[in-house]
């Protein structure tokens, strides 16, 4: 009989509760359908087609098209704006198309890449329901005369050769007289591969890694034609070492009141590395460097000579020599910088306590 009393009691209390949420409910219930529906004429964006074909077209070309944009909403439509594609980018004017009237969305295309496809703009707008207008565009781009890659990088290890063949194609190749202008670059050979009325129309890119670093240079033909007149293609041959030095390029800050100094890293995979000596040959600089605690590994402490800098200076440039017995750079040269206006103060010695 206890516990019935007792759930008897809590039922009593909770009662008011209940009752009270109910009423909360209903009048927000009421609320909620007294609020006015979203107004279905505002601003409505139409376009003729959501697929744009270009025209066929050269290469080299700007490929455009443009089509209506209509307003058939009741509220005046708003572009916030057109997000571009790779290669195509998009206009609407005007950027506010007052109800029942008409603007125009102008798309224009780079015509310099061959396998264009298909591209996709967004249009952006203040349409209730369709906020963003995906629009396709496709062209067809035909070669008029260019070289059938766009760039030619070739990388290899140092005492290494790597080649590449590159070939002109076009619809003017048959008109064109292709001749070599300028030469390549050191260790780069260019050679014809074909001829047509000795004018070649293929070419063979041999580099060779004679030195580590990157060597650029370009291919430059005429092509005896009034359009185009010059065709360039650029390549670069990278030759790896086995010397790793980091940073690669130290600088100094110059307003620090402690000493101005930088510790480089120098590593080689070569077995039995050695440094055999480090020589500043420019700048106020001076060098010295010691073994470090793993197998071919040094490193090199450079500091800023503070009294060999003028109290003007704001600035100081020079020059790092590595002599060592790696087979790659057996001469590293490496620049040295400082910046900002010279401080030649010195950090004051810590106080010790009796």
């Amino acid at each position: 009989m206890l516990r019935y009393r007792t759930a008897g009691a809590l039922l009593a209390i909770l009662s008011p509760v209940w009752a009270e949420a109910c009423r909360q409910g209903d009048k927000g219930s009421a609320i909620s359908s007294a609020r006015p529906p979203v107004d279905p004429n505002g601003p409505r964006l139409k376009i003729d087609k959501a697929r744009i074909e270009l025209r066929p077209d050269l290469h080299g070309d700007s490929l455009r098209e443009a089509i209506a944009v209509r307003n058939d909403g009741t509220v005046a439509l708003v572009i916030e704006g057109v997000d571009p594609s790779r290669f195509c980018s998009g206009t609407v004017e005007p950027k506010t198309i007052e109800p029942g009237k008409s603007g125009q969305f102008a798309v224009t295309c780079r015509a310099d890449i061959y396998d264009f496809g298909v591209e996709t703009v967004v249009i952006h707008s203040n349409d209730p329901k369709s906020s963003v207008t995906t629009i396709q565009v496709v062209a067809d781009v035909a070669r008029l005369l260019a070289f059938d890659t766009q760039f030619v990088e070739l990388k290899m290890p140092f005492g290494e050769e790597r080649t590449a063949d590159v070939h002109l194609v076009g619809t003017l190749l048959g008109k064109a007289e292709i001749g070599i202008l300028g030469r390549p670059v050191p260790d780069v050979e260019i050679a014809p591969l074909s001829s047509k009325r000795d004018a070649p129309s293929s070419y063979r890119i041999h580099c060779k890694g004679r030195k580590v670093g990157m060597n650029s240079g370009s291919l430059i033909v005429s092509t005896g034609l009034d359009h185009p007149k010059t065709l360039a293609l650029s390549y670069s041959c990278k030759v790896a070492g086995t010397l790793d030095i980091s940073p690669a390029n130290p600088y100094f800050n110059l307003k620090i009141s402690r000493d101005k100094a930088v510790t480089i890293a120098v590593r080689s995979s070569q077995p039995d590395f050695q440094i055999r000596s480090v020589q500043v040959t420019e700048g106020p600089f001076a060098a010295r460097f010691e073994r470090s605690g793993t197998s071919n590994s040094y490193q090199v402490d450079v500091t800023v000579l503070s009294d060999r800098l003028n109290d003007e200076a704001r600035s100081a440039s020079g020059k790092l020599l590595i002599l060592s017995n790696d087979r790659t750079e057996p001469e590293k040269e490496m620049p040295l910088f400082g910046f900002g206006r010279v401080n030649k103060a010195t950090a004051p010695e810590p106080s010790r306590v009796p």
